[in-house]
């Protein structure tokens, strides 16, 4: 199965999406040195920075 993105017209098969995810993934752990920690601490940096709000679901019971 191919599918055509709406924005690039460029035809994408699943394999290839899934090939792009890992890439990414690989990416980030590289640049993390395979520290999780470290990735979500940037990650909540960057979520606080972005000026979006933050919903704490984390006390909802």
């Amino acid at each position: 199965m191919t599918t055509m993105t709406p924005k690039t017209k460029i035809r994408k098969t699943p394999d290839s999406v899934v090939a792009e995810v890992r890439r990414t993934k690989v990416k980030l752990l590289e640049r993390f040195n395979y520290d999780l920690d470290a990735m979500a601490r940037d990650a909540r940096a960057r979520q606080t920075l972005s000026g979006h709000e933050v919903v704490d679901r984390s006390t909802v019971t």
